[in-house]
């Protein structure tokens, strides 16, 4: 990856760039399992299929920190860690995916957006699946980020808050 698509990743798309892009959240659970979510069948782009929350990118936003709003606004589950899955072209739209860890198989609060949930195995997606999640869950690191953002939550903290923090 060349330093200015490098840069553009981290530091999110540039105002020109921002409409090309959409991202999306496999939220995960210690269990191992995802959440699946169900889109309206009136959605545009993926309607009736399973996938994750998802959707623009605010001005001066990065794609991971979009991702984890993105999460919380759909499902109203708190995301960390959110680790980068890969990106697919869906309608003419770049969808960067990332996997975020959560502390419990919470119910999500669905909105307009989504008619059904279901936590579920990676490898046993809800079939219709999400074009931009397809491909993604068949692939082997893919699988093995997710099951890394599973043990999030499974370890106790090995480490100490730098001295700065109790200030």
């Amino acid at each position: 990856m060349d330093i200015a698509k490098r840069a553009n990743f981290l530091f999110g798309p540039t105002a020109d760039e921002r409409d090309e892009f959409r991202v999306s959240m496999v939220i995960v659970a210690p269990s191992g399992k995802c959440l699946a979510l169900k889109r309206s069948p009136n959605k545009k782009t993926g309607g009736g299929t399973w996938g994750g929350p998802g959707g623009h990118i605010d001005p001066l936003e990065n794609f991971a920190i979009a991702a984890v709003r993105e999460a919380f606004e759909e499902t109203g589950i708190t995301v960390t860690n959110p680790r980068f899955l890969g990106c697919q072209i869906v309608d003419g739209k770049k969808y960067v995916t990332f996997a975020g860890s959560t502390n419990a198989e919470h119910t999500p609060q669905l909105d307009a957006e989504h008619t059904a949930y279901k936590w579920v195995k990676p490898d046993n997606w809800p079939q219709k699946i999400f074009p931009g999640f397809a491909p993604l869950l068949k692939e082997a690191k893919v699988l093995a980020i997710i099951k890394e953002a599973a043990s999030v939550f499974k370890k106790p903290a090995t480490h100490s808050a730098p001295a700065y923090a109790h200030v």
